[in-house]
This record gives C-alpha cells, sequence and structure tokens, in this order.
C-alpha cells in the first residue's frame, strides 16, 4: 500500500503550498485556532407548533430533494412521509442562500435535528433544520461544501453526525446531537492519506470507514479505517478503482464497498468489493469483488445481509441509468437488475427490512423495491431530485 502513502503525501504537499500562498497574501482559508475547530454557529429561533403530527409506533421518511441534476425544483425541499399509509405529512423549502443545492440528508436517531448539506463550492454552510417544527435551528460555517451525511442508519445509539467536507483540515467533521450540534473531532485528510470521498461509522459506532481515491483515476483506491475515538487511522484496506460507498452487515461482520471504476470504458472495474471485519485484535481483510455491468454508486444489505443492492448510476442526462443491481451476498453472483427511474444515486433499507427505497437523481423521484420479490411497487414523486432518504422510529 505504499502508493496510498505517496499519493496522500502529494495531496498535502500542494494542500501546504496552497495555504502558504493564501498566507501570503494575507488571507484566512481557515480559522484554525478558533473554537470549534474553525466551526462557527449561528442558532436562530425555531419554536412554535409542530409541523406534522406524530403518534407513537409510527415510522416516518424523511426525503430530500434539490435542484440538481437538471431539476424542476425552485428550491431544496424536506418532505416527511408516513412510510404504512405512504401519506406526505409535511414538505417545506429550506431557506438556503441562493446557489446551495442540498446533496443528502442526516437526521438525528430521535427526529430532534435535520441535517442539509449542499455540495456547490460556494456552499459553506450546514443547515440545521427543528425536526419537528421544521424551522431552520442553526446554521454551521464549515468553510466548505459539504457532500454526505452519515448519521448511522444502523448503528444502536446516537453519539454523533458524521458529515462529509471539502476542507482539507476538517475532511469529515463529528457533530454531538446531544449538545446543541458541537464538534466532538475531524478526520482531516493528512489521517486518511489523500482526499476523502465520503465517510461511514460502522453499526456499533466505533469506527469510520472513509473512501479515498488516488489522483490517477485507473488505480484502485482504499479504505481508511479510523477508530472515533482517538481519531487515528488504524488500517488501510485497499479496494477498486473509485471507492465511493460503504454498506455494513447489521451484525457489524462485513463491509461491502461500491468501485465506481475509471473514466475509461474499456476497462472492467465497476466492481463491489466484500471485507471481512476482523474481530477483537484481528485486521480488516478483503474477502473478493463481484463485476457489475454498470457503474455502482450507492449500496444497502437486506437485514439477512444475503442480498446487496446496488444503484447504477450515471451522470448524463441523454443514457441515464434506470437500474438496480442485485448480488446474491453468499454466491458472490449478479442474480437480479430492477428498473427503476433515471439516475439511481442512493439506497435505504427499512427499519422492518421489506423495503428499499431509491433516491433518483433525475427521476425527481422515489421508487419503492419490495426485497421479497424485487420489484418496484410505489413511487413517490418529490418536487426535484432526490439523493438520500432517512428513517425515524417513534
Amino acid at each position: 500500500m505504499s502508493f496510498k502513502r505517496q499519493n496522500g503525501a502529494a495531496f498535502l504537499v500542494g494542500t501546504l503550498a496552497c495555504t502558504m500562498l493564501l498566507s501570503t497574501l494575507n488571507i484566512t482559508a481557515f480559522a484554525q485556532d478558533a473554537p470549534d475547530y474553525g466551526v462557527v454557529f449561528e442558532n436562530f429561533e425555531h419554536g412554535g407548533p409542530a409541523a406534522y403530527e406524530i403518534r407513537e409506533g409510527d415510522l416516518l421518511a424523511y426525503v430530500q430533494s434539490g435542484m440538481a441534476y437538471d431539476s424542476p425544483a425552485a428550491s431544496n425541499f424536506i418532505t416527511v412521509v408516513n412510510v404504512e399509509t405512504r401519506k406526505i405529512l409535511a414538505q417545506v423549502a429550506v431557506p438556503m442562500p441562493e446557489g446551495y443545492q442540498s446533496h443528502g440528508l442526516g437526521i438525528s436517531a430521535n427526529g430532534e435535528w435535520i441535517y442539509v448539506p449542499s455540495l456547490p463550492g460556494k456552499s459553506k454552510k450546514l443547515h440545521v433544520l427543528d425536526g419537528r417544527t421544521l424551522k431552520l435551528a442553526q446554521t454551521l460555517d464549515l468553510g466548505a461544501r459539504q457532500h454526505h451525511i452519515d448519521e448511522g442508519s444502523i448503528k444502536r445509539n446516537d453519539q454523533f453526525v458524521m458529515v462529509d467536507t471539502g476542507s482539507p483540515e476538517l475532511g469529515q467533521v463529528l457533530l454531538d446531537p446531544n449538545n446543541e450540534n458541537a464538534v466532538i473531532g475531524t478526520i482531516p485528510y493528512y489521517v486518511v492519506g489523500g482526499k476523502a470521498y465520503s465517510s461511514w461509522s460502522t453499526p456499533d459506532g466505533a469506527y469510520a470507514y472513509v473512501t479515498v481515491a488516488p489522483h490517477i483515476r485507473s488505480r484502485n483506491g482504499w479504505i481508511s479505517k479510523v477508530d472515533l475515538k482517538t481519531f487515528k487511522e488504524v488500517q488501510v484496506i485497499e479496494v477498486g478503482v473509485k471507492p465511493i460507498w460503504v454498506a455494513f452487515s447489521n451484525d457489524g461482520t462485513t463491509a461491502w464497498v461500491s468501485n465506481g471504476g475509471s473514466a475509461d470504458e474499456s476497462l472492467e472495474d465497476r466492481t463491489v468489493t466484500e471485507i471481512k471485519i476482523g474481530q477483537g485484535d484481528e485486521k480488516d481483510t478483503v474477502v473478493g469483488s463481484v463485476s457489475l455491468p454498470g457503474s455502482p454508486y450507492g449500496l444497502v444489505l437486506t437485514a439477512d445481509g444475503k442480498k446487496l443492492y446496488a444503484a447504477s448510476k450515471t451522470y448524463g442526462p441523454k443514457e441515464a441509468s434506470t437500474s438496480v443491481f442485485v448480488v446474491d451476498t453468499q454466491t458472490k453472483k449478479l442474480v437480479g437488475e430492477v428498473e427503476v427511474g433515471e439516475q439511481p444515486d442512493h439506497l435505504f433499507l427499512s427499519p422492518d427490512g421489506r423495503e428499499v427505497w431509491v433516491g433518483e437523481n433525475r427521476g425527481n423521484q422515489v421508487s419503492i423495491i419490495d426485497v421479497e420479490t424485487d420489484t418496484v411497487t410505489e413511487r413517490l414523486v418529490m418536487p426535484g431530485d432526490v439523493h438520500t432518504v432517512r428513517f425515524v422510529q417513534y
């Protein structure tokens, strides 16, 4: 894995050079000595009546839809859906500045906070809504755009919310949802040896798995496994080309990684890689990979871990993918392909394990796949492009 450190070093040299240049121009790139790792908080009045009714036992889905990918929407929206009845309980436009495009969604386990990231380069602030009133409660100026948010959809507790940022100094930022979203710690790029793409936490919340790709796209990337108590890297796991997404089994013994592949269409490097997670003092080991006919992006495992769903993502409007691949994790073979709407992206398993909810960038909807039959049973139309769905059981 020496290639990893070489690429990481090259990236850091470039980062330091840019920082030195900014200092000579008397421009502050980021306030490293400021409280909370330089993150600037602004709080807003967010009280008032609840925006929707919650009854004991309700399972609700929170759907993000935005203005990217030629979306028809004029705003970034949060939609609250009753999973059982499919009824929309509330739909609000997030008060974000011009140029912001929501890109994903995080929510605390008890539904108190909703986190709305924005991907465009000028997007510096993470927006946090009150989960009951759906009013803006906080903004966190992270000094850089935000990508995905892993709020730990299968974690057993609500220790933190992990936000991907485009800041080399911050990298992944962990927030405490139980303490007004105070910063717990960060995983800068130098810790993972390069530019992180995204990150996921293990079901027990002990480790972050950060996907990292080298500058040469045809070379294999890696997973940086980071201890979330010490914020130090404990293992480097070489996977495939352009690693993107990580999906964990419920028991925390297995992880699967989607490898999007290189720009060269002739290369057969679009794969999903299985990792056996070491227990105790054991190291993680790569079990093998399964090739797919399209570029995998979002992943999710069934509750029993026997099937893996992988969204086939393309970016152009002319040849937008409409496929979700189904892999048998025991035979390590592609066993199915479910047709959904245009450009499926993120995938989420319902808490009861019966359905996979598919966010579609260009379909502007959520397709719901029945896990038993691998067929689409319903499509929920949204105002704009959909990346993320999060569930809360009340």
